[in-house]
C-alpha cells in the first residue's frame, strides 16, 4: 500500500511534528497540522484503517499530508451519509478507501451481532455495490486518484460474520471499481518474477517468487510457496501449497489442504486432504 500511495507524491519537504501517543485516544482520528505545499492524502475506512493510518503518516512525513476522518467509517450506508462531510471543501490528491467488514456483518433487530440464522446482513451484495457506486461518484468529484483496498479476511469464530464472506464482497467491490475506473489495492502479497495470466484472481493470499498462474486460475485465502504452477481454471482455497508444485487444469485444492513440495495434481483432480 505504501508504494501505491508514494508513487504519485513527488514533493519533498520537512516532516510535521506528531503529538505524543499518551495525549490522544486513537492517533488515526487526529486531524494533524498540514504543510500547504504538500499533496493531500485521505485514508477512509473502518477500524482496520485506523490500525495503519498513523504509520502511513510517519512513513509519508515530508511527502504528503495524510488525514483520516475523525470517526470509524463503518459501512457503505454510513459512508453515504457522511462522505461529503469527510471530503470537506479542500482538494485531495489521493483517496485510499475501503468498506466491507461492516456491510457483511449480521445484526438482529436490536443491532446486536448474531449468527446468520438470527439476523440479516447490513447490506446485501446488490445494495453494497449500489452504495459503493454512489460513494465512488462522490470521491470522483474531487479529481483525486482513487485506490480501493480490498477487505481483509474474516477470522474464524468471529461473532456476527462468516469466514469467507469477504471473498464475495471483494469480488463485488472489484467489479464496481473496474467499472468506475478506481485502482484496486488487493491486500495480497505477490513475490518477484510471478507470472499471472489474464483472468487469474488472487484474493487475500501470498504467492512466493516465481509462481505461474494460467488463465482463470484462482487463489483465495491461501499461501503458495515459490515456483508453483497453477493450470487454467485451477482453484486453491484456504490451503497451503508447497514449493515447485504443479496444479493441473481445473484442479481444485479445497479448504484445509496442505500440499508438500513438488506435489503434482493432474487435470480435474480434487483434493481436500493433506498430501505427503
Amino acid at each position: 500500500m505504501i508504494a501505491i500511495l508514494i508513487a504519485p507524491l513527488s514533493a519533498q519537504h520537512t516532516a510535521v511534528d506528531f503529538p505524543p501517543n499518551d495525549e490522544i485516544t486513537d492517533p488515526a482520528l487526529v486531524q494533524v497540522p498540514e504543510d500547504r505545499l504538500l499533496p493531500r492524502v485521505l485514508i477512509m475506512g473502518d477500524s482496520i484503517s485506523l490500525g495503519y493510518t498513523w504509520e502511513v503518516r510517519k512513513l509519508l512525513a515530508g511527502k504528503a499530508n495524510v488525514q483520516h476522518p475523525d470517526v470509524n467509517c463503518w459501512s457503505t450506508e454510513f459512508g453515504l451519509e457522511h462522505v461529503k462531510q469527510w471530503l470537506g471543501e479542500k482538494h485531495w490528491d489521493v483517496i485510499y478507501f475501503n468498506f466491507g467488514l461492516h456491510d457483511l456483518k449480521y445484526l438482529d433487530d436490536k443491532g446486536r451481532y448474531v449468527t446468520p440464522d438470527k439476523g440479516k446482513q447490513v447490506a446485501s451484495i446488490k445494495q453494497y455495490q449500489a452504495n459503493l457506486r454512489r460513494i465512488v461518484a462522490n470521491l470522483q468529484s474531487t479529481g483525486a486518484k482513487l485506490i480501493f483496498a480490498t477487505t481483509t479476511p474474516v477470522p474464524s469464530g468471529t461473532g456476527g460474520r462468516v469466514k469467507g464472506d469477504e471473498i464475495r464482497y471483494n469480488t463485488a467491490a472489484i467489479e464496481v471499481m473496474r467499472e468506475m475506473g478506481a485502482e484496486i489495492d488487493d491486500l495480497s502479497m505477490i513475490g518477484d518474477d510471478c507470472q499471472i495470466k489474464p483472468g487469474a484472481e488472487i484474493i487475500n493470499s501470498v504467492l512466493g517468487p516465481g509462481c505461474f498462474l494460467e488463465e482463470r486460475a484462482r487463489v483465495v485465502n491461501s499461501i503458495i510457496w515459490p515456483h508453483t504452477r497453477l493450470g487454467t481454471a485451477a482453484t486453491v482455497t484456504d490451503a497451503i501449497v508447497g514449493r515447485g508444485c504443479h496444479i493441473g487444469r481445473s484442479a481444485v485444492v479445497a479448504a484445509g489442504s496442505v500440499l508438500g513440495d513438488k506435489t503434482s495434481l493432474t487435470d480435474y483432480t480434487m483434493t481436500g486432504t493433506t498430501q505427503p
